[in-house]
């Protein structure tokens, strides 16, 4: 990972290099390997290295182009699509050999297609390009949010930065919260994806591009799922085998341009894959430049129901991979607090933190520089989506019988509440989709404004007036991707993968590793894949007879046989439990006894207190207290 940041005075004023040394300083563990600046007149920007790369080793910024109208770019990047870009660009752009750094190759799409060039892209970026001559800057971001872009803008004046702390390091930037961010992240992952917890500084959304020049501001979309773009096989074996071609190839990108690289493995299928098929690229494909690679899994010897390590062993000792245990009975939620907290950036953090931060440490000492993770793969392929309607339609109706049955088997719910479940409400959610929708969701918006009508979603430790004073309402619905397509799995498939929530998670864990000095990256959450998952029939995806079916097909032969057919979705729950009920419970009373939000008039915190008896209780626990909890170390740490 690297860092970028940069300040654009459009009525003139030039930028002062110490201040623009100043914002880089703020995030500099994102440059361990140098920061270095440019500004000339109104324009300044920053880049920190950090080399991760095992090749492309001089990704020297800002690079800086002169001619008829000098150009000066500065990426967090990696391109994965680099043989198809200097293919098309070779003609124009000389430079564009397989050597080329991602930073030249972005800048040389840029002049081939101007502000068009970032759905031209694909990877993990996000990019500044300082255009003097037109008086312009252009950013953009990747699609799958693996990347971050902050910005803030007041008249004339427009900053960014990789990092929100960067922002605030700049003379006159306020620092205040925003309201309807505070309200939202306190009752779970609602937030519109441009929102931040700070007054006037906002995230570039996925998949957008702004530009920015006097009198003109402007943001878009330039990509978007193609509804229209279906992939149709007659035989699960061509899935797999389609899937697989994919999921080498984004696995071998995130290998081929890293160093020393550590894996993250449990027992679950997604973490599983990664591993198995890197293990497979090493063994069987001739790199020169492949990196060394190194597992990490969680060593339960106490919780023994969380140790997965019967299945992980199984893939390190079938490719010989060198590996690492965790010793992780001792690292339950918010051992030590405060020391694993939450950054000034944002109050998220995970509830494993303790255990995530211990094992980047140790992958630190041994020498990685990159972790992989399988952050996005239950999003991908998994996460109880169901596709009982699809198969219904597709005439598998002896396989939607055994589908049924096992929902019956499982649930003891009747067959017709089954079919309510699984096919009706799909069917009718589907068509909501339709050119019906826009009645059919005016109708609803009044049922869920109307509180005589209405179950109040939103739990008992916040304040009714605050949710009104708000809006929280339509915070909530706007907080949901639109659906695309005229299909209820697909939609819902498309709303997990593109979640503002799921963005938030990945720039939190990505942050977490830049602190380590580390890269980050994850197979799963690659644009390609995407693109296919979404192409396909859901049931192919995932079934409850046939757990992440295509996955498991895909892997035939690839991952040892006894854990293709064993591994499963997996959580330490237990871990969970002895933080939460037992070690930590003395933490989190103090945490919502006089809690800073009280006086912004956000929280009952008797209210919060009664529901945390209750869940110690096993009485209750509809609703998330990590949320409220968080935010509350955030402002006791930061404000």
């Amino acid at each position: 990972m690297s860092g970028i940041c940069g300040i654009v005075y459009f009525d003139g004023r030039p930028v002062e290099k110490q201040i623009l040394r100043h914002m880089a300083e703020k995030a500099a563990y994102r440059g361990p390997h140098g920061i270095r600046s440019w500004n000339n007149g109104n324009a300044g920007l920053a880049h920190l290295y950090n080399n991760l790369s095992a090749e492309l080793m001089d990704e020297r910024q800002p690079l800086v182009v002169t001619g008829d109208g000098a150009l000066v770019l500065c990426a967090d990047a990696r391109i994965d699509n680099r043989a198809e870009l200097c293919s098309i660009l070779g003609e124009g752009e000389p430079d564009c050999s397989p050597e080329v750094t991602d930073s030249r190759l972005i800048l040389a799409a840029y002049r081939r297609w101007g502000q068009d060039c970032p759905a031209h892209l694909i990877g993990d970026f996000a990019f500044s390009i300082w255009d003097a001559k037109n008086q312009r800057i252009l950013a953009a971001r990747d699609p799958m949010a693996m990347r971050g872009f902050y910005y803030y803008r007041a008249g004339d004046e427009f900053i960014f930065a990789t990092e929100i702390k960067q922002i605030l390091a700049v003379p006159g930037v306020p620092r205040r919260l925003f309201e309807p961010a505070v309200g939202a992240y306190l009752i779970g992952p609602y937030a519109l994806p441009e929102w931040t917890l700070y007054e006037g500084i906002f995230q570039l959304q996925p998949a957008h591009a702004l530009s920015v020049e006097p009198g003109q501001f402007r943001i878009w979309r330039f990509w978007d799922i193609d509804r229209g773009y279906e992939i149709r096989y007659r035989r699960d074996e061509e899935y797999g085998e389609h899937f697989l071609e994919i999921f080498k190839e984004s696995v071998r990108c995130r290998l081929s341009r890293s160093k020393k690289t550590g894996i993250l493995l449990s027992g679950g299928v997604d973490s599983g894959a990664v591993a198995s098929v890197a293990g497979w690229l090493s063994k069987n494909e001739s790199n020169k430049n492949a990196p060394a690679l190194r597992t990490y899994s969680w060593a339960f010897r106490e919780l023994q129901g969380c140790d997965e390590r019967e299945i992980s062993s199984e893939i390190v000792g079938f490719y010989g991979l060198e590996h690492t245990d965790v010793e992780a009975d001792g690292l339950w939620p918010l051992k030590d607090y405060p020391v694993y907290g939450p950054d000034l950036d944002d109050p998220y953090i995970d509830v494993y933190q303790p255990l995530h931060e211990t094992t980047l440490k140790i992958a630190l000492d041994q020498g990685i520089r990159t972790i992989i993770t399988a952050e996005r793969g239950d999003e991908m392929v998994g996460a109880w989506i169901y596709d009982l309607l699809g198969l219904i339609s597709s005439w598998h109706w002896h396989e939607a019988w055994l589908e049924v049955g096992e929902h019956y088997r499982r649930s003891g719910r009747s067959v017709p509440g089954i079919i309510k479940d699984y096919v009706f409400q799909p069917w009718m959610r589907s068509k909501l989709a339709t050119h019906q929708s826009r009645i059919l969701k005016r109708l609803r918006t009044r049922l869920e404004g109307d509180p005589a009508v209405r179950v109040s979603p939103y739990p008992p430790w916040l304040h009714p007036d605050a949710a009104r004073r708000i809006d929280l309402d339509t915070t909530i619905r706007k907080s949901f991707p639109l659906a695309p397509f005229n299909n209820d799995a697909k939609n819902r498939r498309y709303g997990l993968i593109f979640s503002p929530n799921s963005a938030r998670r990945i720039r939190m864990e990505e942050r977490t590793a830049a602190r380590y000095g580390l890269g980050y990256c994850d197979p799963w959450s690659d644009l390609r894949l995407a693109r296919f998952i979404l192409a396909i029939p859901q049931w192919r995806v995932h079934s409850l007879c046939k757990y992440k079916r295509l996955v498991k097909e895909a892997l035939r032969g690839i991952m040892p046989e006894r854990v293709r057919r064993e591994s499963k979705k997996t959580e330490p729950a237990a871990l969970y439990e002895l933080g939460i009920f037992d070690k930590s419970s003395g933490t989190i009373r103090n945490l919502i006894t006089d809690m800073r939000a009280g006086p912004m008039a956000f929280f009952d915190e008797r209210a919060l207190q009664l529901y945390y008896d209750s869940m110690l209780k096993r009485l209750d626990q509809r609703f998330d207290i990590w949320w409220p909890l968080t935010l509350d170390m955030w402002l006791r740490a930061h404000w």
